[in-house]
């Protein structure tokens, strides 16, 4: 069930049914014919997080054997590279129930196989830096900038930088009296800081 763009869990009986929500600030509580079926407490900060009771989900559900584990995809991110492997090790942990993790995973291990691996661990190493849980979409938009700046080094007959943790201030003659620190962003209100 989703509330205030959280999700919420419920007895499993109840999929498909209409239910009440009651919400303080603290807590979320789900009625069932005036029943309280299920508590939770309020989520705050980034959309989308989940808040899951594991008595909730049905017998067959809970003890299925998932091909899916988190060694699996810490071993993958691995061979990849060690920024990897940190990266997604990072992401599991950021998830209460680690199972909430295994698309994402997938997700960001397939960039691997639309780019390379070479830019997926660069990307990983800048999000390291930042000490910030990895997403799909911003480590994409990371092994684009990442590109892109490999192909402009090229143009102007440079290496590209292995790293790819340069920066380079384009503005740095326009005239400017605060230098790029000043403009950094501190971690988001109510979440950590994804890349």
């Amino acid at each position: 069930m989703t509330v205030d763009y959280m999700h919420c869990s419920v007895p499993h009986a109840l999929i498909g049914s209409q239910v009440d929500v009651r919400m303080t600030s603290t807590a979320v509580a789900v009625l069932a014919d005036g029943e309280v079926v299920a508590e939770h407490p309020r989520l705050r900060g980034r959309k989308g997080q989940y808040s899951t009771v594991v008595d909730h989900m049905p017998d067959n559900h809970r003890l299925q054997e998932s091909p899916w584990s988190a060694e699996r995809f810490l071993s993958w991110a691995r061979r990849i590279g060690p920024e990897t492997g940190a990266a997604l090790a990072r992401l599991i942990a950021s998830h209460a129930i680690v199972e909430q993790s295994f698309v994402k995973c997938r997700n960001i291990l397939g960039l691997s196989k639309t780019y390379s691996p070479e830019l997926l661990e660069r990307a990983c190493g800048r999000c390291n830096e930042l000490q910030a849980t990895p997403s799909y979409t911003g480590l994409k938009n990371s092994i684009l900038a990442i590109r892109a700046s490999d192909a402009r080094a090229r143009s102007n007959g440079r290496a590209p930088s292995s790293g790819g943790t340069d920066v380079v201030d384009h503005a740095k003659g326009a005239g400017r009296t605060n230098g790029a620190d000043a403009y950094r962003r501190d971690e988001p209100e109510g979440g950590e800081e994804q890349c």
